[in-house]
């Protein structure tokens, strides 16, 4: 049954992102939008719709599957996607209930800055579709968790 109240665009991009994210992929969701040509705000309500109506559950995101697609549209070597997922692995507890996205743009700055990778945020900031702002208070937070956890390995030691 079609949600009442929403264009068959908004739907049809909602239903999209909603397959992409069923399979796993790395996906925005104004990424599906801007591809329907649809106004996000649309998109949103129409996926909103449809989850409520069918009762359909989307599981979360794992950020590993956006560090993959970052590394590849910038480039990286494989030495900083392995670091950056080992750090993932570790600070997953810390970042539960923030965007996936965002967490998995501040790791991957953290590795590079680890790798002494001359890096902006700036860019990776855009690639992750997010303000340089949210890059910045996320890595800082993120940072704040890897060096609490170093801490408590050193005091075990």
């Amino acid at each position: 049954m079609r949600p009442l109240g929403h264009s068959k665009t908004a739907l049809k991009a909602a239903q999209e992102y909603m397959t992409l994210r069923k399979e796993g992929q790395a996906v925005l969701m104004k990424e599906t939008a801007w591809k329907h040509n649809v106004p996000l705000r649309e998109v949103k309500c129409a996926y909103r719709a449809i989850i409520k109506t069918e009762n359909i559950f989307i599981p979360v995101r794992k950020p590993e599957v956006w560090i993959n697609r970052f590394c590849n549209q910038l480039n990286l070597p494989e030495a900083v996607r392995n670091e950056a997922t080992t750090i993932c692995q570790l600070t997953s507890r810390a970042t539960s209930g923030t965007s996936v996205s965002i967490s998995a743009a501040a790791v991957l700055y953290i590795a590079c800055r680890k790798r002494d990778l001359p890096f902006y945020q700036r860019r990776l900031s855009e690639t992750a579709g997010c303000s340089e702002v949210a890059l910045r208070n996320r890595y800082r937070r993120m940072l704040q968790v890897v060096e609490q956890l170093r801490d408590q390995k050193e005091g075990a030691s």
